[in-house]
């Protein structure tokens, strides 16, 4: 669904969209060419710096424990808690719709403190660690919860909690290198993609291995403990050392799309 709304409200040139007038085309023509051209990673500088490599494996660590909480919750509810696949239904909806609800709720809040005058530290790494690590305490509450209802609030308190975590958390790019953002957001998606792969799989060999269906969520809560502590005491707020001069590829043109939301461009 979501494929078929976009490629019937975007083109692939301003020119091309029907709803774009005058004004707005002449807009994006002048910002194209007044646009930087690309620039060249510089992946020696990035690959050596402590903060980079903190927020990575940080990202890594909560990937672990989100995509463990994803796949192996509703199956410890149904083989320890007793909760038939019919009632699991809406119960597994809750934590989903509140961790949607932190993420939403987390972005606003994180530019409400920017525009109070907190520093950029507070509202884009103090809080977000903070929730991080208050999220994972709350799955050893779930774990140790006496009734099916308290552990599925125990983890919905977590899902919220980490989801208001994520603004800020992936705000932190422009922060670190400042002229190619996207590359150190690229990092880190892909390292919480890694975590996502082996949450799941440590998961499933530490029941099979020990018959214990709450370590797999101990490990979880230790690594986003950890993901949290890397946050906030490793990542310095600043550009990474020696980027601010990045040097610019004059070969490569800048990219233009009308559904790449432009500025004044309605798609």
């Amino acid at each position: 669904m979501w494929t078929i709304g976009w490629l019937a409200a975007t083109t692939d040139r301003p020119e091309d969209h029907p709803r774009i007038s005058a004004e707005e085309l002449a807009l994006i023509r002048r910002e194209r060419l007044g646009r930087p051209a690309a620039p060249r990673i510089p992946w020696g500088l990035l690959l050596g710096s402590p903060s980079a490599r903190a927020l990575v494996l940080a990202a890594l660590l909560w990937g672990y424990t989100g995509w463990l909480i994803i796949a192996w919750f509703p199956t410890y509810l149904v083989n320890t808690r007793g909760v038939t696949m019919t009632d699991l239904g809406w119960l597994g909806m809750i934590p989903t719709a509140l961790g949607m609800m932190g993420m939403l709720c987390g972005a606003a809040m994180s530019d409400w403190l920017l525009a109070r005058g907190f520093s950029t530290a507070v509202a884009r790494k103090t809080i977000p660690a903070c929730t991080m690590a208050a999220g994972a305490i709350l799955i050893l509450v779930a774990l140790r919860a006496g009734t099916v209802g308290g552990a599925v609030a125990s983890l919905s308190a977590h899902a919220l909690l980490s989801g208001l975590a994520v603004a800020g958390f992936f705000a932190l790019p422009p922060v670190l290198l400042p002229r190619a953002p996207g590359i150190m957001a690229a990092c880190m998606s892909a390292a919480f993609g890694v975590g996502g792969i082996i949450g799941p799989s440590v998961a499933g060999f530490l029941v099979e291995a020990s018959g214990r269906w709450t370590l797999p969520f101990v490990t979880a809560c230790g690594s986003s403990l950890v993901a949290a502590a890397l946050l906030a005491g490793a990542v310095r707020m600043e550009p990474i050392a020696g980027t601010e001069g990045i040097e610019l590829d004059e070969e490569r043109p800048p990219a233009l799309s009308a559904a790449a939301g432009y500025r004044g461009v309605d798609v």
